[in-house]
């Protein structure tokens, strides 16, 4: 678990990558930003975005856009988790930045002089909360959820940046977290503390151990006295999640833990299949997570149109209506959801309604041709 050494990318490059000048660190910063695929779609409404921060984001991002995607895109109805925005940012001086106090020995103990610059986790923390992230809000749609993750370093940072500033961050995922460091500073910090502000999720998880450790390691021990210290201190819904890896090693467990994390996360986000036929369910279940994340979350335009289309495809024509009502009381200014709903009430023989509805698509969006076409062709037929 020695992570000093800087992180190394050979993997292609995945997202766009910007330069911010910061003046807190003096320094040029680079970060790449990964856009879900409904972004720039232009045939739903365009919607607000959860935002990912990654750090080590030049290694990791390649690989966390795919698990992502997978979660969240709707493939084969798979929604675990809402769509995300991910800001990647890639190191200039890790152990600098990534470490919450000056400390000259390393993992195993011995002094270490690579570490000369550490100690500067919270002049980066600043740099995050005053420049990135107040840059970030105001370039993208994004929603009032940020996620913090990090991986062995960047994981000691997560878990300091939640001791420091838990209002920061709505969640925290921490990837086998080099809590070691500097004789366990944060788990010493956590039982120290009277109250803890931060509500909740945070993630911890933690990789296989040596052959020559049979049973829990100091490392483990540490983690789970950190993660107990929290529920103890902490407000009544606080959730915390602690998963150990026995197959994954240090390098090998970023991309389980994401996942998992993510999925911890967002608990309770991916609606059932007895909730598909039943709108009113459906906005009750949006209705419990918009509690849990703190922000208005309606069902997915795009989930709830790919349904409609299937039943209507199925001949279950009751709940085709429903579902595109639905989308249509939720996203009143999508053409798209006027056009479905006016597909299926043509389905029916509604065609008073139908045309009603493809006349909004097309004030809506003035070059929608198909609402022309079915403007057309119902007053032709009338």
């Amino acid at each position: 678990m020695a992570t000093t050494p800087a992180l190394e990318s050979h993997a292609h490059e995945v997202g766009e990558r910007f330069v911010q000048h910061s003046k807190i660190l003096k320094e040029d910063r680079p970060y790449l930003v990964y856009l879900p695929p409904s972004y720039d779609n232009r045939k739903y409404l365009q919607q607000k975005y959860p935002v990912l921060y990654l750090l080590d984001g030049d290694s990791h991002l390649p690989w966390a856009s795919g698990v992502v995607y997978f979660m969240s895109a709707g493939i084969n109805w798979n929604c675990q988790i809402p769509e995300l925005i991910i800001v990647a940012i890639p190191n200039t001086d890790r152990n600098r930045d990534l470490t919450p106090t000056r400390a000259a020995h390393g993992f195993s103990g011995k002094a270490d002089p690579s570490l000369a610059s550490s100690g500067g986790g919270d002049n980066f923390l600043n740099f995050l909360q005053e420049e990135l992230i107040p840059h970030i809000e105001s370039e993208y749609r994004t929603q009032p959820y940020r996620i913090l993750a990090g991986h062995s370093l960047g994981g000691l940072f997560t878990l300091h940046a939640m001791l420091s500033r838990p209002q920061l961050f709505q969640a925290y995922l921490a990837m086998d977290p080099s809590i070691w460091w500097d004789d366990q500073v944060l788990v010493r910090r956590a039982e120290a503390m009277k109250t803890n502000e931060f509500r909740g999720p945070l993630y911890i998880s933690i990789s296989q151990r040596s052959p020559r450790d049979p049973g829990p390691t100091v490392h483990e021990i540490a983690t789970q006295h950190f993660i107990q210290s929290l529920r103890t201190n902490g407000f009544p819904g606080f959730r915390a999640s602690y998963q150990y890896f026995e197959l994954e090693n240090h390098v090998s467990m970023p991309l389980l833990s994401l996942y998992y994390g993510l999925h911890f996360i967002f608990d309770g986000y991916s609606p059932n299949g007895d909730e598909w036929d039943k709108p009113a369910a459906l906005s009750a279940h949006f209705k419990q997570v918009s509690e849990k994340l703190g922000y208005p979350v309606l069902p997915p335009e795009k989930y709830v149109d790919d349904l409609g289309s299937w039943q209507l495809d199925s001949h279950d024509t009751n709940s085709a209506l429903a579902s595109f009502q639905l989308n249509v009381s939720n996203y009143p200014g999508s053409f798209n959801a006027w056009q479905s709903l006016g597909g299926a009430l043509k389905v029916v023989g509604d065609t008073n309604s139908a045309l009603k509805c493809f006349t909004q698509s097309l004030e809506l969006n003035p070059d929608n041709h198909d609402a022309v076409e079915q403007i057309r062709g119902l007053k032709t037929h009338r």
